[in-house]
């Protein structure tokens, strides 16, 4: 949890005496704080992601101190903050706030075209299946493919579907369990088997349209 105690101030007469500190930085040298949490995905609720990426402030924290961190800090934080995006940041001195509504549009549709990017990269290999998450008009899906040595029927598989949690067996093996990177919506969560019981297929509907690094944490 970050805090802040202070008394009542009138003005500017409560500003850091020392000013704009060099050590600071300036807006275009610094991560805004969504791709903080990005990096840190299997960490970071989803919630707080959206939170971050779709609120009306973008904020570059001088210095990004994890929330998960449990280590002593100076008693300070310094960030960049700008009201529909940081479009006009990445020219701003150390003067002040500059950019315009075009500049600023522009950046927000740029970023929005790389979130939609990531979350379209493409299908991933692991040992022992693929998977790809698609995103389209604000909500996303993961499907999971399971090639089967030995073609199987429905009865042979059971897959259990839980809002953080997914298992997957066919014919008494276990293909797949652990703790899912993000939360699903079970109800919209589905799974079949294709090429004549060669192959299963999972579908996950995610609940929060945020890209998945990885698919288990």
């Amino acid at each position: 949890m970050t805090a802040s105690f202070q008394t009542p101030e009138v003005g500017l007469e409560h500003q850091h005496p020392a000013g704009l500190r060099p050590e600071w930085g300036r807006p275009a040298d610094l991560k805004p704080l969504e791709a903080h949490m990005q990096a840190h995905i299997d960490k970071v609720p989803s919630k707080m992601v959206k939170l971050y990426s779709e609120g009306p402030l973008e904020i570059r924290p001088s210095k990004f101190v994890a929330p998960w961190d449990t280590s002593l800090h100076e008693p300070e934080r310094a960030f960049w903050a700008m009201l529909g995006g940081m479009g006009g940041m990445n020219g701003m001195d150390m003067g002040g706030m500059g950019g315009d509504p075009e500049t600023s549009a522009k950046r927000k549709a740029q970023m929005n075209q790389q979130d939609a990017a990531a979350k379209n990269a493409g299908e991933l290999d692991e040992k022992t299946y693929k998977w790809e998450q698609t995103s389209k008009y604000g909500e996303s899906e993961i499907i999971v493919r399971f090639p089967l040595a030995t073609p199987a029927t429905k009865k042979d598989v059971k897959v259990v579907f839980k809002a953080r949690e997914l298992k997957v067996s066919v014919s008494g093996e276990e293909l797949l369990s652990g703790r899912l990177a993000g939360t699903i919506t079970i109800d919209d969560c589905t799974w079949c088997l294709v090429e004549k019981g060669s192959e299963l297929q999972l579908l996950l509907a995610l609940a929060e349209d945020v890209k998945w690094g990885t698919l288990l944490v």
